[in-house]
């Protein structure tokens, strides 16, 4: 299935492009917060630092971001859809519907930042700033930096929000003094 940019793509596109200078290179910057290379060893960080206050339960502040980065990486080939700038299509890189970025940054900060402040270890203000402000930065570098359409990131925000749902009730439901499920 080859999906095709829209008139709001190109007309965000347009508005977007040719800043140049400090906003390109701030969003080089902050585009590798969504970086695999970034993420995941952040997060593997993350859950061996939790691993003594929430024992197995800390694997899913990694599995979260992994299950996004492959329900991602499938919609990606199921979709097909050209990225805006032909220059990453010349070295093999990914298609661009959703924005692989936007939904592992999404997965990842925001379900940390929820066990984060679930579990007391920072305030819940902070915990809702930085889920916000770096999933949406991310997302927004990626169309500065014309790699992705608007509606590629939209949909990687709403791919992370997705499995962070999931991955939020289990934890609840998995929390202490919760009753194991029958087999």
């Amino acid at each position: 299935m080859l999906m095709q940019s829209t008139a709001f793509d190109r007309a965000v596109r347009d508005a977007v492009s040719g800043h140049g200078g400090v906003v390109e290179a701030v969003s080089g910057v902050v585009t590798w917060l969504g970086s695999g290379w970034v993420v995941f060893p952040a997060l593997v960080l993350a859950t061996i630092l939790l691993w003594s206050r929430l024992g197995g339960r800390a694997l899913m502040v990694l599995g979260t971001a992994v299950a996004a980065a492959l329900v991602n990486t499938l919609l990606k080939l199921f979709l097909q859809r050209a990225r805006p700038t032909t220059v990453l299509n010349l070295f093999g890189v990914s298609h661009s519907l959703p924005s692989g970025h936007a939904a592992t940054a999404t997965g990842a900060y925001v379900f940390l930042v929820f066990v984060l402040a679930r579990e007391r270890i920072v305030a819940r203000g902070t915990a809702v700033v930085f889920g916000v402000a770096v999933p949406l930065l991310v997302g927004v570098s990626r169309v500065v930096l014309d790699v992705h359409w608007a509606t590629d990131v939209v949909a990687g925000w709403l791919l992370g929000l997705a499995v962070v749902s999931a991955a939020v009730v289990v934890y609840v439901r998995t929390g202490p003094g919760r009753a194991e499920p029958a087999p």
